[in-house]
């Protein structure tokens, strides 16, 4: 049998036997909440019986892909061998030989783990910490860093977006986001509070970025993978067409490659691998207009989805063409502007009025309440509390989430390319640009914006959450552990709960001071 021993019984073996645990002190400490676990009958899985009589169900292939046995997982890499899916004999059975044969809680580098064994022989070891932080978040996930076999838990979940123009962010303003070259490059903390900026207001600035391509391209793949498209890998927004050779076949007609202004919208949702960060690096600005604009559509439809949902559903349900053709190629997708995963909830918006072709419909009415719909984001984007209008200085870097954000532009005034005294709007202290700058003779533009696309900058900010954050913890994390027996035991009347201590001696002679230091105010051991 199996006993619950409290505090007072501790008591009074310490007095019996005061030769033994005399050295010992048993800490005071707030109740902590009890988990059990046990195997299913079927042994397809086990049972973990939560706090507040919540269960959750973990199958045993599931169990198996936390493995981190060398024979069945590359450890550096963390990539398994093999696919548990494998083990899966029917829609309602499993292989004889993945089921579970027995579990016990142990102590391993000063670590509670559960060891799972399996009717084939194998035998896999999960941080009971871990496990519990994971079935109450599922984005704080066991780590392993390198070189050590103990696992941490580790949230991976990004900043909270703060939406402009919301109870939490009533108004937006680039100067929030706005941050400096030399101590972004040397300070890994302050690359981490610019790419959290990015990730919690959608867009941020980097003010002194450096003119050379080369040496702005190394700062750029620090947080950030260059991104091809039909653009090109770079390309240049100016009011003058782009020299080109006959090698040369990115795309070049954009009203963006004007002085008119460029009213909202994403750049390239007609690819069917969307484009996730836009960056532009201003090299030289036109002293009159020219104001760069972005506005926070993503809250703005969220918004819109609270106030008028029939109208948000439309634009989440109707596809349409996006497409872009020139004289080298035709690339289009169809998409709706408002994408939603399988509940509802918005992931990503796409929106430009000037490469959309809208669906034909079944019916005037149902067309009209299309356009509508797409009017009432459109006013609710405009709402100058999402807006955020301001402009770029010389060696400015915006960057901004390409699938949250619509930008634009004002216009700008052509000037006399050809004076000796024109004016460009430059930041204090800032150096002047070489004459020629990508092959451009400065002298000849009124205005010169470097692009480019960025993907994968979440990877870099993860990174920094394994880096610098605190570890992942949860309610239940540091709860006191049991198993039990099979579940028809447990849940059988009159059934009495078994379970192993999260200590491992079994007599009071036997008790070591690792031991002493785990007990919480109740303990259950054998």
């Amino acid at each position: 049998m199996f006993s619950r021993v409290s505090r007072p019984v501790l008591q009074q073996l310490h007095r019996r036997s005061t030769n033994v645990v005399r050295r010992f002190a048993v800490p005071a400490a707030a109740p902590s909440p009890e988990v059990s676990i046990a195997i299913d009958p079927s042994g397809r899985g086990i049972e973990v019986r939560l706090p507040e009589e919540k269960s959750v169900f973990l199958h045993s292939c599931w169990l198996m892909e936390k493995t981190r046995d060398p024979n069945r997982v590359q450890l550096e890499s963390g990539e398994r061998l093999f696919d548990s899916a494998e083990y899966v004999s029917s829609p309602s059975g499993i292989k004889e030989e993945g089921k579970i044969r027995n579990i016990f809680l142990d102590h391993r580098d000063n670590e509670e783990v559960l060891v799972l064994q399996y009717k084939n022989g194998l035998e896999d070891i999960l941080s009971t910490e871990c496990l519990l932080n994971e079935l109450e978040n599922k984005y704080i996930q066991a780590t392993y860093s390198p070189g050590s076999s103990k696992a941490a838990p580790v949230s991976l979940s990004m900043p909270t977006k703060r939406y402009w123009g919301s109870d939490d962010l009533p108004a937006f303003t680039i100067d929030k986001a706005t941050h400096h070259y030399d101590e972004v490059m040397s300070s890994e903390m302050a690359l981490k509070a610019f790419l959290e900026d990015l990730f919690v207001y959608g867009t941020a600035v980097v003010k002194g970025t450096p003119t050379d391509k080369e040496e702005y391209a190394k700062f750029l793949h620090t947080f950030g993978f260059l991104r091809e498209s039909n653009w090109g890998e770079w390309f240049m927004v100016m009011s003058k067409e782009k020299p080109k050779t006959e090698e040369d076949t990115s795309s070049v007609a954009s009203v963006a490659n004007t002085n008119l202004e460029v009213p909202f919208h994403t750049d390239g949702p007609y690819n069917r691998n969307p484009l996730q960060h836009q960056v532009l690096q201003c090299i030289k600005q036109s002293p009159i207009g020219g104001e760069s604009q972005l506005s926070d559509a993503f809250g703005a439809a969220i918004a819109l989805k609270e106030d008028h949902p029939e109208y948000f559903d439309i634009l989440a349900k109707t596809k349409v063409f996006f497409r872009y053709t020139d004289a080298n190629l035709d690339v289009f997708s169809e998409r709706s502007m408002l994408q939603t995963d399988e509940k509802g909830n918005l992931e990503n918006i796409f929106f430009s009025n000037r490469v959309d072709i809208s669906p034909i419909f079944e019916n005037l009415d149902e067309a009209n309440k299309f356009y509508y719909a797409k009017q009432l984001w459109r006013e609710y984007f405009y709402d100058p509390k999402r807006v955020a209008t301001f402009k770029l200085e010389e060696n400015d870097m915006l960057i901004f989430d390409n699938m949250r954000l619509l930008h634009g532009r004002t216009a700008f005034d052509e000037v006399d390319t050809g004076a000796d005294d024109q004016e460009c709007v430059k930041a204090e202290g800032s150096e002047s640009a070489p004459a020629v700058v990508d092959g451009m003779e400065l002298s000849t533009l009124s205005r010169y914006l470097r692009g480019c696309y960025l993907d994968s900058i979440d990877i870099r900010l993860r990174r920094f959450n394994r880096l610098s954050s605190q570890p992942g913890t949860s309610k239940i994390g540091r709860a006191t552990v049991s198993v039990g027996s099979p579940l028809a035991d447990i849940n059988g009347a009159g059934s009495q709960k078994r379970a192993f201590s999260t200590s491992s001696f079994i007599r009071l002679d036997e008790c070591t001071e690792d031991d002493m230091k785990l007990f919480p105010p109740t303990i259950i051991f054998q």
